[in-house]
């Protein structure tokens, strides 16, 4: 996806009123289409859970986890299923908090936990397995995991200005001008 300075990244995650975990973020700016893996990112973008912002987008409600461990049998669960009753926070991302403007070509984005470092070389990202960058003893009791994305995470968006009312009436006139002027006379 070709983007601009009006792009923008949604996250979306479960949690009570302003109690929501820290993430880190970073868009992909280059794939290696052989490999199908990343080659290049955008600077690591991080987000504390102490600010999603207040209210909630969502407010509060109920909802359940099913959990099945057993394969392609989805007869029955094998842990208890867990009810809890939480809200949905969100935050926005621009382009430019990724340290990028301009026409810039975006291959996605990667969404890690907040103890993940790039060691001052955004290239450390692209291999997720060197557990000096990635840890891999990363907890929710921590502060640096446990994220419960919501269903509609990444939704890429670009931010439009909002047009002045005028412009719709300077629209209406420029319409109504161009219909008299191009209307045919009755016989």
């Amino acid at each position: 996806m070709q983007v601009n300075d009006s792009f923008a990244v949604g996250v979306f995650e479960r949690g009570v009123q302003d109690i929501h975990d820290g993430f880190q973020i970073a868009l992909i700016t280059g794939w290696n289409t052989v490999t199908e893996q990343p080659t290049a990112y955008s600077n690591l973008v991080a987000q504390p859970g102490s600010s999603w912002g207040n209210p909630n987008m969502v407010d509060t409600f109920e909802y359940g986890l099913f959990r099945y461990d057993n394969g392609d049998d989805l007869s029955q669960t094998t842990d208890p299923i867990n009810y809890n009753t939480q809200g949905i926070g969100g935050v926005v991302f621009n382009l430019s908090a990724f340290g990028l403007s301009g026409t810039q070509t975006i291959y996605g984005y990667s969404i890690v936990g907040y103890d993940v470092t790039t060691g001052g070389n955004v290239a450390n990202l692209i291999d997720w397995n060197n557990s000096m960058y990635y840890p891999t003893d990363t907890t929710n009791t921590t502060g640096s995991g446990g994220l419960d994305m919501a269903a509609l995470n990444g939704l890429a968006f670009e931010m439009l200005p909002v047009p002045e009312p005028g412009t719709f009436g300077l629209f209406g006139v420029g319409a109504l001008l161009f219909m008299v002027q191009n209307r045919r006379k009755r016989r």
